[in-house]
């Protein structure tokens, strides 16, 4: 059966779909080179040598992706019309994958946009008092940012992948961390939220469930330059200096070391 990242690569060179490198790669070269075998479109070659070496060089890291960047997209469109005609699951695999999946990524989208504005709301709330309500009052939205972490975590690790809930967990610490002072050292200083996050981040990490989100989301999410990779080293950095004294301080440096991993397979 034909491998969907590579399915996924012929539909984004046509123009169909997004896709990440993750799906470009060459992860499956096997499952990659049943399905180009199995096309009538692709030149037979006359004798086995010739099979054995196409077979072989196609599993080489690359090669694929580089060899189908060369080809027009009506003969893309051909290679795939014909492994659909000798494989009709590919035409459900399609069909679910770019269509069925696509409702669940608009609604992850949706669900962070509003994570940030709630989350916005309430690291902002008492801007505009007295500092000294501001110190009374900062335990309220420590309470409230509580929360709604675990609302959005229990939701979240139900029903997304985990690139959502490291995205939500960013963009919480990202706004709680733009709160006023007397109310940020309440929140990070006193309430320790910093460790609830970066050890949410962590279990995130460490338990990680696919697919990936493409960068283009988190840009319309928080319409912002910075990338997430880069904006979580930031957080990560602020929030440790708020718990110099936790026994598990090194977390704060190894959740983005851990994240990178998974940022490198992104297009840039």
């Amino acid at each position: 059966m034909a491998n969907i990242n590579f399915i996924s690569l012929i539909l984004s060179l046509i123009g169909l779909g997004t896709s990440t490198e993750s799906d470009t790669t060459t992860n499956n070269n096997e499952s990659s080179c049943s399905f180009l075998s199995a096309s009538t479109c692709i030149v037979d070659p006359s004798n086995d040598e010739e099979k054995w070496l196409m077979k072989n060089n196609l599993k080489n890291d690359g090669v694929a992706h580089n060899w189908l960047n060369q080809l027009s997209s009506a003969t893309l469109c051909q290679i795939l019309t014909s492994a659909i005609t000798d494989y009709p699951q590919i035409a459900d695999y399609i069909q679910s994958y770019y269509y069925v999946e696509r409702q669940p990524r608009r609604e992850w989208v949706s669900e962070l946009v509003s994570l940030t504005k709630r989350a916005k709301e309430i690291a902002h709330s008492l801007d505009r008092c007295r500092i000294s309500d501001q110190f009374s009052r900062a335990s309220e939205v420590a309470d409230s940012l509580h929360l709604l972490l675990r609302q959005f975590t229990q939701d979240v690790s139900v029903h997304g992948p985990s690139q959502v809930a490291l995205f939500g967990l960013i963009l919480l610490a990202q706004e709680s961390l733009n709160t006023p002072a007397e109310v940020r050292q309440q929140i990070f200083s006193h309430d320790k939220f910093g460790r609830v996050l970066i050890l949410e981040m962590a279990s995130v990490l460490k338990n990680f469930k696919l697919p990936l989100l493409p960068n283009e989301d988190w840009y319309q999410i928080t319409s912002q330059k910075q990338d997430w990779l880069a904006t979580l080293e930031r957080v990560c950095l602020k929030m440790a200096r708020y718990d110099v004294t936790w026994e598990y301080r090194k977390e704060y440096q190894d959740v983005p070391i851990i994240a990178s991993r998974y940022y490198k397979h992104y297009v840039h």
